[in-house]
């Protein structure tokens, strides 16, 4: 026996010696000499056979049958058998021997009722429990072979057994009757009575043809099947005239490709393809259609995928070539359908497959080569799919091409076969090289076609991401393409494309050969990369390198890619139609995913797809489903469209897939909620509650056989149910509803992806309108949810905004007052949720927002949450010290938490110390976090890591334990590629919160910079290294502490290590380059952690930084010098001034700067000292000067450019403004002032006294009092002459040294500002204007540019020195930034003035003449005054014209339809300029061509007309970049200045914020618009586009939220009628009318913002900017905050404050004083959420005030500037407070027309247009007063916050402003 095994083993080696043509002759050579008898004998035959099968596809058939045949024979062998096929299944990978069975029913029942009968059949030994069972599976086989031979007897019995008639037997089994007896009739022509008759006389004749018709495209599919491979059959088309051209198509395609041997014959039974087409036309003539009507794109289609379903592995190669020739058959018999759409498509899709193959590769390549030849029609329209299809292609080819020849192989074939492959390939290169359409989107489309086909022609099986390669140009343009707007590439092509290049791929390990190699570029490309990892079969090394790639994106920003913050799926459901560009519809949305899956490579589910679109589009025409109808024109794609749609021929009844109906009970019980098949389940049973819904019947095939598509289709399934009951009793409504309780309420973690999908479900009914809905809270009744619960389970699931929305609209729910039963649940407590969510939530405020019991345990854990070190400590400890005296086991959590709190204030000693006492770890992520965070810092390596452990911290310490312990470099590599692998396999692989994110994304940052660090290679290399570090501060600056502090600790540890260890270093870098490196890393790691104000750890890095001195001059470094700067400013930092300066000074006395490895400039450091002195008053300012600062500018050596010499100039201006400004100074020079005043008057009056008396003692009296008092007089003039002098010397000094600053560098151009405003207090002083023109025309004039609005308003036409100087720095900015000056010299020549007023006459002969020198000039600006004079002309006419007849609010109308618009379309027409209303950058390059800057390219045809009495014009230019470019033309009697002017001031103080780090975190700041005078009557306004009116949000959101409430109009006309009465009387009518005037100002944001992670980010956008603007508006006294000068941007949730007339507290003068800081009125508060103004908006209304205050000296600066601006108005006449209030005495729509008007700030009688010095003086103290420091922060926003929201505040404000909204 143990021979026999030997040879039963090694037999299927025989076969590997020969090709696999030649099996079957080979196997019945040893077939014959199997044993076939005897126990023994049986045993070793199967035991052969099963082992032939299972090597073998080739035998499959034969050994199958054979074992089969054995207890069909004989009854004894059953549990042999069953066992043999046992084993045959789980070889060959199918589910079951009754798969196996399947698989070869047609042979095995085809040979055996030969002479057997169906009762001799052993159905046990495939796994059937009984005859019946086998035979219902495979009735239409047997029906249809005994029918076919004419037995009708035993298909009579059949029926018998299988419990039917014959007439139901035959019909369920019509198809393969009549395919087969057709065919058999066909090829044996001597049969006597054909099957045909035999089955009409059974069905009857009617019968019998309706079936024919019903089933002719599955008896068609059935033909094609089972036809045989004779050969050639092109032969047998000729000599058909209906198929001859079939026979042409052959020839064609064998021309293009094949293989010209006979291939072995498939299973029976097969019939002789030379009938084919004979029996195809003898079965047409059976129906009423007509041959050449039948080919259709769904048959081809359904026939094509019907073939491809029988290729199945465990069959092998031969079948599938014989498969693939039936293909080529089907190609030739469709003619030109399989040439276009879908087919063609679909057959270039499925042919791919067998390119790879060798047996097959000759004839696919020839089929493939002529579809894309003959299909070039279609293709050439859908340049998409051919990109995919190519880089598909062109991947599977260059496996085929590099694979090697199999052993059954002939050798002569596969090498004919590769050489094909090859010239294909090259073919194919050049045709996708040629391929040029129409159909581009755009031309980087077109770029990225040719980029990517090039790419994938020449690439080969590894892919690599070096440089230069074209694999990793492909990998490059693939990642490129996810981020389009048009994506070339679908996403199959693009996996399949990354499969290919990522799972074998090799990282470049010197970063400068990385096709992302710097910064910039893994920031474009961090997002990408990302995603791409979610792709299938990605190797680890592809793996290490994309988080490489990740984490230097993030150490270059900071930035965490959306996609991993995102929490809801709301995205990915509510996906556009690519032909309507709406929102898809539920049905829309299921058929699309119905589409996506007809490109899956799997041919089983694609052939689902198909069926089900089929069955989707042809039942909705049949049944005339008119929405179905325009769901599948909106969705499918028109190709697909017609290849789903059967037209004339009835749809197969094998389309229709039966599915067995899931249990009602088990999919709505909370136990099976809980297993992963539960979606599966419940979305099957749902599609079947709804038999009328053809979108729903089609779904439970896939749903029940493609894994995942269920939780896709999820809320589609929902909704369309739900929607289906709206009619009728809900009951699936009631079911679900109450299920939901229990499925959401369920807190096992086996229920977390199963409660995302149902919270995913939920959010996604809320964007789905119901039927005459009122609003979108109706939405909400889709289903009852119980908000509270959902909020619960959505934090469990770790969806924290998801949960902050359900809680909101939880408590909306209360707010309505609705009768719901979840409303009324939703009062339960919901404060530990919200604190939950608010501690994990990506805010770093909205944790505030939460009321918490006032305790110490509350404290401490606020403190903790913050991070802040030192509170935590005393806090802790204090906790920690109690409970070690009461032996509380607690003190263990507080060991840990003292361990953290050391740790985060950069205490590591101690906090190993600490640490050392803990007597056990816990094992926890934060103890984990501590433990190896602490021992890295320490650099202790010897702890053992944990091993399985995800955690951070380990991941990083692993990686530096192997570079202290590896000897060679590559093994520190492998650790370091293992974590980044690792890191992001957890970061894709689970859902985590934001701060484990960041955590990961920290560690990514951080092996990315030690891989960089070990991949240097030369000192160039190393200096690039550390320019990052120092180009990273700039982000860092501004970033989340907690991430700044773990890079940069981790970077310090980097630099140590690799410091240390000379052998992880070439040679070329000695120890001296590293310390060196080390040591610049630190003094930028310093610099960063001092503008977060980490003072212990700029003290640890001083420290440590100290200790490096000795150490470095060891290796021959000097760097003490710039070392003890550092410690100086740490000491500095500390407090101790005195100490910080003694070091500087002995720096300057003791250290040899000149010999300083790192330089240290000595002019700076004299700048530090002198500044540090000044500050701490330990000398004189004119000490200071000669000391310090001359000396500074001195050692500069007449190097005038730099950061350097721009950082002493300005700090030497600085100081001299510093004194101009001393309080002292200021008041010893009033006291001067007076003194000399008072002696003169004294003098003045005995001189009088002398004069007027006659008596000589009392002149002589007199006289002696004078003599003294002369004396005096002299003396205070001598010394007020002095400090007049000394004061004067200053403002020279810091006039030219500002300038002196702002022409060395970029760094202080806010000194433009103060420059601009010492020069015009000082304009009258000829010796300051000298000082100024020596130096003026050295600085770039783009850094006055923006000033050019009061530069240009100070413009006289005389020759003083001043104007000269003013008129040629004007002169200049019109020549250098034509854009920015040119119109404010215009509009100061054509604005016409008053003849008497001479200043304003001088001023514009002033600007004529600057006009005349630009034209004169020669340069390009002598080019554009022309086009901006023609242009403002015709925009100026275009504003002014009016014509009320015409011209009315909301009217469209074509520009050219106007008087003017014929004249202003033409001008544009032949003038070019940039829209004037764009915010256009400052150049430094001065060239403002198109190449830089977009030109007008049209208009748009049609105007509106906004609201207001001038008739503002609405029209949008086109720019040349594509943009749109709306634009305000608005002309009246408003001089727009003023407006323009507010502006400026604006956008001057919104980028102040961005220097803080509070505000610059969380982007604080003032959006603006650009606003353009033109004339003093016209202007224009840069629409801002995507806005609306708050006013117009809320009135009708009041009353459709709340329609019960009062309307608007009826609340301001009781506000109205009480304003004359008693404050009291007012507050009560307030309240009266508040309670039932209901905010709703939160439903904005639901409705604009359904996504819940849009939702949130919008609406924290909303309370910052609200927050920045009210702090900003409270100082510079901003009011007439009524609801239509603030709009809400529906795009990004910001606020917009427009027309800012009102300032300087000119509210408060109103005839109704405003008496409100600004706007927070209950709707401004409804809108930030259930925090209110706690939180969010009140920790940013601090951090702005706190900003303002800090830049007190720059916006008084600004504002100082204004002060000399003679059109800048500081005041407001009485008729303009009239107006502005009265325009508010209308109905509520009326409020913006004449608003719009009349609440311009230039609003003025022009002829009163004068300011008195006073007003100025006094608008800049109130400024100055509000900017002290009198009130703490904290204090001033809670009173500002209360005055705000005061009740009696807001009852008295005029009606129009509408306090109660």
């Amino acid at each position: 026996m143990d021979v026999k095994f030997f040879i039963g083993v090694n037999l299927p080696r025989i076969f590997g010696l020969y090709i696999l043509k030649t099996h079957d002759d080979v196997f019945v050579d040893i077939f014959k000499f199997l044993p076939d008898g005897g126990t023994e004998g049986i045993a070793f035959r199967l035991f052969a056979l099963v082992e032939l099968a299972c090597k073998w596809p080739t035998l499959l058939r034969w050994c199958t049958y054979h074992v089969f045949e054995i207890p069909a024979r004989n009854r004894t062998w059953v549990g042999y058998a069953k066992s043999s096929f046992r084993r045959m299944s789980r070889c060959l990978n199918l589910s079951s021997p009754q798969e196996l069975f399947m698989l070869f029913a047609p042979q095995i029942l085809y040979t055996w009722l030969l002479d057997g009968t169906v009762d001799e059949i052993p159905y046990s030994i495939f796994g059937f429990s009984n005859l019946a069972e086998l035979l219902s599976k495979s009735q239409s086989e047997a029906v249809g072979i005994m029918m076919m031979r004419g037995r009708e007897t035993e298909a009579r019995e059949l029926a018998k057994t299988l419990k039917l008639s014959i007439g139901e037997l035959v019909t369920q089994s019509f198809s393969k009757i009549i395919a087969y007896s057709i065919a058999h009739d066909f090829s044996s022509p001597d049969v006597r009575v054909s099957g045909e008759s035999r089955m009409r006389k059974i069905m009857g004749a009617e019968n019998y043809n309706s079936n024919i018709i019903i089933n002719l495209v599955d008896i068609l599919a059935t033909f094609f099947e089972t036809v045989d491979q004779e050969y050639p059959i092109e032969n047998s088309f000729r000599k058909d005239a209906n198929s001859a051209y079939a026979g042409e198509i052959m020839e064609e395609i064998k021309a293009f490709g094949h293989l010209d041997a006979r291939l072995p014959p498939n299973q029976q039974p097969m019939f002789k393809a030379k009938f084919l087409q004979r029996q195809i036309l003898h079965l047409v003539k059976r129906t009423n259609y007509e041959l050449h009507e039948i080919w259709t794109p769904a048959l081809v289609v359904f026939i094509a995928r019907k073939l491809l379903n029988t290729v199945n592995p465990a069959l092998g190669p031969l079948h599938a070539c014989s498969v693939l020739r039936k293909i080529r058959v089907l190609i030739c018999l469709a003619g030109n359908t399989a040439l276009y759409g879908y087919p063609l498509e679909m057959l270039l899709h499925s042919l791919r497959a067998f390119i790879v193959d060798s047996e097959c590769a000759d004839d696919a390549l020839g089929i493939t080569q002529y579809l894309l030849t003959r299909g070039s029609d279609h293709l050439v329209k859908f340049p998409s799919f051919l990109a995919g299809y190519a880089l598909s292609c062109l991947a599977d080819l260059r496996i085929f091409l590099e694979s090697s020849q199999s052993s059954t192989t002939q050798e002569s074939q596969f090498k004919a076969t590769k050489s094909k492959a090859q010239l294909f390939h090259s073919w194919f290169s050049k045709y996708l090289a040629s391929y040029n359409t129409n159909a581009w989107k755009d031309e980087t489309q077109k770029e990225a076609f040719q980029a990517i086909t090039q790419s994938a022609a020449n690439i080969r099986l590894m892919g690599n991401a070096e440089k230069d390669t074209h694999e990793s140009k492909l990998l490059l343009e693939i990642l490129k393409d996810w981020g389009r707007e048009h994506q070339l590439l679908n996403e199959p092509a693009r996996s399949i494309a990354l499969s290919m290049l990522c799972g074998s791929f090799n990282v470049p390990p010197p970063t400068r050969l990385d096709v992302i190699e710097s910064d910039e570029e893994a920031l474009a490309h961090g997002a990408a990369v990302w995603m791409s990892c979610s792709s299938k079969k990605l190797s680890n090394e592809y793996l290490a390198w994309a988080g490489r790639v990740v984490g230097r994106s993030f150490a270059a920003s900071g930035d965490v890619p959306p996609d991993l913050l995102r929490e809801s799926r709301l995205q990915e459901y509510r996906k556009k139609s690519a032909i309507s560009l709406d929102f898809m519809e539920s049905e829309e949305a299921l058929l699309s995913l119905i589409e996506a899956l007809t490109a899956s490579s799997d041919t089983f589910r694609a052939g689902l797809a198909e069926a089900a679109l089929r069955v989707a589009v042809s039942d909705a025409i049949h049944e005339n489903k008119q929405p179905l109808i325009t769901a599948y024109q909106k969705s499918l794609s028109e190709s697909l469209q017609d290849a789903s749609n059967w037209g004339e021929l009835r749809p197969p009844l094998s389309d229709c897939f039966s599915v067995e109906h899931p249990n009602e009970a088990e999919v709505f019980s909370a136990e099976f909620f809980e297993s992963p098949n539960w979606a599966q389940h419940l979305t099957t049973f749902l599609a079947q509650s709804v038999p009328q819904s053809v979108a729903l019947r089609v779904l439970p095939p896939i749903l029940t056989k493609v894994k995942g598509f269920a939780e896709q289709a999820f809320p589609f399934i929902v909704h369309n149910v739900l929607d289906s009951e709206l009619d009728q009793i809900q009951e699936m409504k009631l079911k679900l509803s109450e299920a939901l309780k229990e499925w959401l309420a369920s807190a096992s973690p086996a229920a977390r992806d199963n409660q995302r999908l149902l919270i995913n479900t939920i959010l996604y009914l809320r964007t789905q309108a119901k039927p005459n809905e009122t609003s979108m809270a109706d939405r909400l009744q889709w289903l009852e949810v119980n908000f509270s619960t959902a909020a619960a389970a959505a934090t469990r699931c770790g969806m924290y905004k998801v949960a902050l929305l359900f809680a909101e609209l939880a408590s909306s729910e209360i707010t309505r007052q609705s009768r719901r039963s979840s409303a009324i649940q939703g009062l339960a407590d919901t404060s530990e949720i919200l604190l939950d969510i608010f501690e994990n939530i990506d805010d770093p405020d909205a944790y505030y927002g939460l009321a918490q019991d006032a305790s110490l345990s509350t404290v401490l854990a606020r403190l903790e949450y913050e991070n802040h070190g030192a509170k935590s400590l005393a806090f802790r400890g204090a906790q920690y010290d109690s409970h070690l005296r009461r032996r509380d086991v607690a003190s263990q959590q507080d060991g840990e938490a003292l361990i953290k709190a050391l740790s985060s204030l950069g205490l590591s000693g101690l906090s190993n110390s600490l640490l050392q006492t803990q007597q056990s770890l816990d094992g926890s992520s934060r103890s984990l976090d501590s433990t190896f965070t602490i021992a890295r810092r320490l650099e202790v390596w010897n702890l053992p890591a944990p091993p399985a452990t995800e955690n951070w911290a380990v991941t990083v310490y692993r990686a530096y334990q192997s570079m202290h312990q590896a000897s060679d470099i590559n093994i520190v590599r492998s650790a370091i590629h293992d974590g980044l692998t690792r890191t992001l396999k957890h970061l894709t692989g689970k859902s985590l919160n934001t701060l484990t994110l960041r955590h990961q994304l920290g560690a990514l940052a951080t092996l990315a910079e030690l891989d960089d660090v070990l991949n240097i290679g030369d000192l160039s290399e190393l200096d690039d290294v550390v320019k990052h570090f120092q180009a990273r501060s700039k982000w860092m600056m501004s970033g989340q502490y907690d991430d700044v502090s773990r890079i940069l600790s981790c970077r310090e540890t980097t630099m140590s290590m690799w410091s240390q260890h000379h052998n992880l270093r070439p040679s070329r870098l000695t120890p001296a380059d590293a310390r060196l490196a080390q040591i610049r890393g630190m003094l930028v790691s310093s610099d960063i952690y001092r503008f977060h104000r980490a003072a212990q750890e700029t003290l640890n890095l001083s420290t440590a930084l100290t200790h490096l001195i000795k150490p470095s001059e060891q290796v021959g470094l000097t760097v003490d010098a710039a070392i003890r700067m550092e410690a100086a400013n740490s000491l500095w930092d500390q407090g101790e001034m005195i100490s910080s300066i003694r070091m500087l000074q002995n720096i300057d006395k003791d250290s040899s700067l000149k010999k300083q490895t790192v330089p240290v400039s000595r002019s700076d450091l004299l700048s530090k000292i002198g500044y540090q002195v000044s500050v701490a008053r330990l000398e004189s300012p004119d000490n200071i000067q000669k000391r310090y600062l001359e000396p500074a500018l001195k050692e500069l050596k007449g190097k005038s450019e730099g950061k350097e010499a721009g950082r002493v100039y300005h700090q030497f201006a600085m100081f001299c403004d510093e004194q101009l400004q001393n309080p002292d100074g200021l008041e010893d020079l009033a006291r001067l002032q007076n003194l000399k005043k008072g002696k003169n008057d004294e003098v003045m009056q005995l001189k009088a006294l002398i004069a007027s008396t006659r008596d000589s003692q009392v002149k002589s009296r007199y006289s002696s009092h004078l003599l003294k008092a002369e004396q005096w007089l002299d003396l205070d003039q001598q010394e007020l002459c002095r400090v007049e002098q000394t004061r004067s010397e200053f403002v020279k000094l810091s006039l030219q040294n500002y300038l002196l600053s702002l022409a060395a560098s970029d760094e202080y151009n806010n000194d433009a500002l103060r420059f601009t405003a010492l020069w015009l207090e000082r304009s009258e002083d000829d010796m300051v204007n000298k000082a100024v023109k020596r130096y003026i025309n050295n600085v770039p004039t783009r850094k006055f540019a923006p000033l050019i609005n009061q530069l240009s308003s100070r413009l006289q036409d005389n020759r003083e020195l001043f104007q000269h100087t003013l008129m040629d720095l004007v002169y200049k900015i019109c020549l250098d930034h034509p854009y920015h000056g040119m119109y404010q010299i215009w509009s100061g020549a054509r604005t016409r003035i008053n003849k008497g007023d001479e200043v304003a006459l001088s001023r514009q002969k002033a600007t004529d003449r600057i006009a005349e020198y630009i034209i004169k000039s020669g340069v390009q600006a002598a080019k554009i005054w022309p086009a901006i004079d023609a242009t403002s002309v015709a925009y100026h006419k275009l504003a002014m014209e009016r014509d009320a007849s015409r011209y009315k609010q909301g009217h469209k109308m074509n520009i050219k339809d106007s008087k003017t618009g014929a004249e202003f379309l033409a001008v544009f027409a032949k003038y070019s300029i940039p829209p004037p209303t764009m915010q256009m950058p400052l150049l430094a390059s001065r060239d403002y061509s198109e190449r830089n800057v977009p030109m007008i390219d049209r208009f748009e045809p049609q105007m509106s007309i906004a609201g207001g009495v001038s008739a503002p014009k609405i029209i949008t230019a086109i720019g040349s970049d594509g943009q749109r470019y709306k634009q305000l033309v608005k002309g009246g009697n408003d001089d727009l200045r003023q407006d323009a002017i507010m502006e400026q001031v604006f956008a001057a103080v919104s980028e102040l914020l961005k220097h803080h780090r509070t505000t610059r975190q969380r982007n604080l700041g003032i959006r603006t618009y650009k606003v353009l005078p033109l004339t003093s009557s016209s202007g224009l306004i840069e629409f801002v586009s995507n806005t609306i009116p708050l006013h117009e949000y809320l009135m009708p959101a009041h009353e459709t939220y709340y329609p019960k409430d009062l309307k608007g109009n009826h609340c301001r006309k009781e506000i109205m009628t009480a304003q004359s009465k008693t404050v009291d009387t007012r507050v009560a009518v307030y309240r009266k009318v508040t309670e039932r005037f209901h905010p709703v100002m939160r439903y904005f944001f639901m409705e604009f913002f359904p996504d819940p992670d849009e939702w949130f980010a919008k609406r924290t956008a909303y309370t910052r900017t609200t927050a920045a603007i009210s702090m900003l508006g409270h100082v510079l006294g901003l009011g007439d905050r009524h609801g239509h000068n603030i709009l809400l941007d529906t795009k990004t949730g910001e606020v917009v404050h427009i027309d800012l007339g009102v300032a300087f507290e000119m509210g408060r003068v109103l005839p109704v004083p405003e008496l409100v800081p600004f706007r927070l009125t209950r709707d401004i508060v409804d809108g930030m959420g259930i925090t209110k103004t706690e939180g969010v908006f009140r920790r940013c209304c601090e951090f702005t005030l706190d900003a303002l205050r800090e830049e007190t000296y720059s916006i008084m600066t600004i504002l100082d500037v204004l002060r000399y601006d003679p059109l800048y108005s500081w005041s407001m006449s009485p008729v303009r407070m009239a107006r502005l209030q009265n325009a508010r005495r209308g109905s509520a729509d009326d409020v913006v027309d004449e608003a719009e008007e009349d609440q311009r700030p230039g609003g003025l009688n022009k002829k009163s247009n004068v300011n008195e010095p006073s007003e100025a003086d006094r608008a800049l103290e109130v400024v100055r007063k509000k900017l002290s420091k009198t009130l703490s922060v904290m204090a001033t926003v809670n009173d500002l916050i209360n005055q705000a929201t005061d009740e009696r505040n807001l009852a008295v404000l005029y009606g129009g402003w509408a306090a109660y909204a």
